[in-house]
C-alpha cells in the first residue's frame, strides 16, 4: 500500500510540472494573441486617423471626431511632461526659478497682473509657488503646442516655396487648427474636473475661468471655418500668425523672465527689445493682419449668403479681436514700463564709471 501511494506522489509530480507548464504556455500564447490584436487595432486606428488629416471632404463627425482624439493625445502628452518639468522646477531649476521671483516680486505690474486673473499674493514664497512652480510647467508645454500647430500651417503659407501639394499643405494647416481646439478641450475638462470635482478655487480662480473660457469659445470657429474653406489661403495664414504669436509671446516672456534688469542696463535693453518685438510681431499679425484675413473669410462666406454662419463667425471673431488687443495693450504697457527705467539705469552706470 506505501509503494502504491509512493508511486502515485510520483506520477502527480512528474504530471503536475507538465500541466503548469501547458498553462503558463497557453496564458504567454493567449497575451501574444491579445497583444498582437491590440497592436492590430491601434494601427488600423492609426490608420483611420491619418486618412481623416488628409480628407479634403472630411465631415463634421469626422472634425469632431479627430479632434477629441487629438484632445486625448494632448492630454496624455502633457501629464507625462508635466511630472518631469514639475521636478525640474523644483529640483535642478529651483535656484534659477527663484532667482526670478526674486526680481518679480518687487515688480508691481507682475502683482497687478496676477490680481487681473483673480490670484492674489502676499509673499515671496506664495509668489514662487502660485505664479512660478504652479504654471510653469504647463506654460512650458503650451508654447510647445502652439510652436506646432504654427509649424503645421507654415507649408500652406508658403505656398508654391513649399515642397508639399496645395492639398497636403492644407490638410496639414487644418490638422494644426485643430489640434489647437484639441488643447483646449482638454484644457476646458482639465478646469471643469478641478472645480466642479475638487472644488479648487486657487488653481483656477473665476477671473482666470472666465479668460480661459472666452479665448477657447472663440476658437472653435475653427471646425466651421474648415468646413467652409478648408483650401482657403487666408485661412491658413490666420492659423499660422495666431500659433506664431503665442509662441513668440512665450518665448520672449520667459527670455525676459532670465534677465537681471535691476544692475545690468544691457539687460534692461535687451528686455524692452523683447517686449517691442512682441507689441510690433501682435499689431502687424494679429491685429492688422488678423483684420484683414477675417474680412476676407467674412466677405467669402457673405458672398454665398450663408447668414447663420456669418453672423457667428462676426460674433466670435470680433470678440476675438478685442482678446487680441487686450494681449497687445499688455504687452505694450510692459515694454513702456521696461523703456521708463532705462534713463535712470543709464544714470547710476555712468556714476559708477
Amino acid at each position: 500500500r506505501s509503494t502504491l501511494i509512493f508511486l502515485v506522489f510520483i506520477l502527480f509530480g512528474l504530471c503536475a510540472p507538465e500541466n503548469q507548464q501547458e498553462k503558463k504556455d497557453s496564458n504567454e500564447w493567449q497575451l501574444l494573441a491579445s497583444m498582437l490584436s491590440v497592436n492590430s487595432f491601434l494601427s488600423q486606428q492609426a490608420k483611420i486617423f491619418f486618412n481623416m488629416i488628409f480628407d479634403k471632404d472630411a465631415s463634421l463627425m469626422d472634425l469632431l471626431q479627430l479632434t477629441l482624439v487629438l484632445a486625448f493625445v494632448v492630454f496624455l502628452c502633457f501629464s507625462a511632461a508635466h511630472p518631469i518639468l514639475l521636478h525640474l522646477a523644483q529640483g535642478p531649476l529651483k535656484p534659477f526659478l527663484w532667482a526670478v521671483c526674486e526680481r518679480e516680486y518687487n515688480q508691481p505690474s507682475r502683482l497687478n497682473e496676477l490680481k487681473l486673473y483673480g490670484i492674489t499674493i502676499s509673499n515671496k514664497q506664495e509668489y514662487f509657488d502660485k505664479a512660478i512652480v504652479r504654471f510653469w510647467p504647463n506654460m512650458m508645454m503650451i508654447y510647445t503646442q502652439h510652436a506646432i500647430s504654427g509649424l503645421l500651417a507654415m507649408p500652406a503659407v508658403l505656398g508654391n516655396y513649399c515642397y508639399l501639394n496645395k492639398e497636403d499643405a492644407s490638410s496639414l494647416a487644418c490638422f494644426g487648427i485643430l489640434l489647437e481646439i484639441g488643447w483646449e478641450v482638454q484644457d476646458v475638462a482639465r478646469i471643469l474636473y478641478y472645480r466642479a470635482w475638487k472644488g479648487d478655487k486657487e488653481l483656477f480662480p473665476n477671473k482666470l475661468i472666465v479668460m480661459k473660457c472666452v479665448h477657447h469659445m472663440t476658437s472653435l470657429v475653427g471646425i466651421p471655418l474648415i468646413l467652409l474653406c478648408r483650401d482657403m489661403p487666408e485661412l491658413h495664414r490666420l492659423c499660422f500668425d495666431m500659433q506664431l504669436t503665442s509662441f513668440l509671446y512665450g518665448f520672449c516672456e520667459e527670455y525676459s523672465r532670465t534677465l537681471d534688469i535691476r544692475k545690468k542696463p544691457a539687460k534692461l535693453v535687451e528686455s524692452m527689445v523683447c517686449w517691442y518685438l512682441v507689441t510690433i510681431g501682435f499689431v502687424c499679425m494679429r491685429i492688422l493682419d488678423g483684420f484683414y484675413l477675417k474680412y476676407k473669410i467674412l466677405e467669402l462666406v457673405y458672398s454665398q449668403e450663408m447668414w447663420m454662419h456669418f453672423t457667428f463667425l462676426l460674433v466670435m471673431g470680433s470678440i476675438f479681436s478685442v482678446f487680441n488687443i487686450f494681449a497687445t495693450a499688455i504687452c505694450f504697457q510692459r515694454a513702456i514700463e521696461i523703456s521708463q527705467k532705462l534713463p535712470d539705469a543709464m544714470k547710476s552706470r555712468n556714476k559708477k564709471m
